[in-house]
C-alpha cells in the first residue's frame, strides 16, 4: 500500500517522542530502577498490508510495579529484519514515570506481503555509441512504501566492454524497502547498433512477474505498432499482420526469461523485448 512504511516511521518517531516526554516529565528522582513488564496476546501477530500501522499494538499491554498500567506509553520502536517469508521482527519499548524502558519482541506475519517489484517503462534496448542511462527506465514499487524508483541501485556483472559498446550485457538491480526487505533483478541489457524497424513496437508492460506454474502467452503483452502519425493497434492482431517471438519462457523455474518481438504490418517493422520474472 503507497506510503505505508513513510506512515509506519512516522507513528514510531511521533510516537517514541511523545511517550519518553510525558513519562520523563514524572520523573520520581531516579529512585524507581525496575523497568516495566511487557505482555504479549500472542507470539506471532497476523495482519495484512492493508492494516493501518496501529495494529501493530493488538493484542499488547504493559504494567509497572510502582506505576500500575503504562499501555498508553507503549510504542512500536521498529519492524524489521525478515525472519521468513512474510515474516518480520517488530521491537516494543514501554516506559514508566521514572523514565525505565522495557524492550520486547514478536514476529508479525503480513499474510499477504510481497517483496518489493521492479518495472520497466521501456525495454531494455539503447543504441550504441553512448553511454546509456539504464536508470532511466528502471522503476520499482513497494506495498508499503509505493514508488522506490530512487533507491533502486545497479552493478554491471558481466560484459568485457563498456556499456557504450555493441553488445549483451547483465545488471544486477538491487532495491531496499523500509522493513529493510532487499529485492534482486538481474537483467539483460542490450547495446545494439542494428535500427529498431521502421516502426515502434510498444508492450503493455516490459517486465512482468509470473508464479511458478503460471501460464505465459506472449501476444498477450502486445500493445501497439506506432507508424509516423498512425497506430495500429494489436489487439487483436490485424489482418495481414504477423509476429515472431523469439526466446523461451519456463514458468516451472524460477529465473528472469527474455522474449524478443518482432511485428510486421504491412511495410512497418517493430522490434522490441520482454523481460519475464517467475517467481516461487
Amino acid at each position: 500500500m503507497k506510503n505505508k512504511g513513510k506512515k509506519l516511521l512516522l507513528l514510531v518517531t511521533a510516537a517514541c517522542c511523545a511517550a519518553f516526554g510525558a513519562y520523563s516529565c514524572l520523573s520520581q528522582g531516579g529512585h524507581d530502577r525496575e523497568a516495566p513488564v511487557i505482555f504479549m496476546a500472542q507470539s506471532e501477530l497476523r495482519l495484512s498490508v492493508t492494516d493501518e500501522p496501529a495494529r501493530l499494538l493488538d493484542g499488547v499491554t504493559a504494567a509497572d510495579a510502582h506505576d500500575g498500567d503504562v499501555t498508553a506509553s507503549l510504542v512500536v520502536e521498529s519492524v524489521r529484519g525478515m525472519v521468513s517469508d512474510r515474516r518480520f521482527t517488530v521491537t516494543y519499548a514501554a516506559f514508566d514515570a521514572a523514565g525505565n524502558v522495557a524492550k520486547a519482541q514478536r514476529t508479525v506475519c503480513y499474510e499477504d506481503y510481497v517483496s518489493p517489484h521492479f518495472s520497466l517503462s521501456a525495454p531494455l534496448i539503447f543504441r550504441a555509441g553512448v553511454m546509456p542511462d539504464v536508470f532511466s527506465v528502471v522503476g520499482a514499487v513497494d506495498v508499503f512504501d509505493g514508488d522506490l524508483s530512487d533507491r533502486v541501485k545497479g552493478t554491471l556483472v558481466s560484459g568485457e566492454r563498456q556499456l557504450f559498446e555493441a553488445g549483451e550485457y547483465a545488471v544486477a538491480f538491487r532495491v531496499t524497502n523500509s522493513l529493510g526487505d532487499t529485492a534482486y533483478l538481474t537483467a539483460p541489457v542490450l547495446v545494439t547498433e542494428e535500427s529498431p524497424g521502421t516502426a515502434g513496437l510498444t508492450l503493455r508492460s516490459y517486465l512482468v512477474y509470473l508464479r511458478v506454474g503460471e501460464r505465459f502467452s506472449p501476444e498477450t503483452y502486445l500493445l501497439a505498432l506506432q507508424a509516423g502519425e498512425r497506430t495500429v493497434g494489436l489487439q487483436p492482431l490485424p489482418e495481414g499482420a504477423s509476429v515472431q517471438t523469439a526466446g523461451e519462457v519456463n514458468t516451472a523455474v524460477p529465473g528472469v526469461y527474455c522474449v524478443d518481438y518482432t511485428v510486421t504490418c504491412g511495410a512497418d517493422t517493430g522490434r522490441t523485448r520482454l523481460l519475464v520474472a517467475v517467481e516461487e
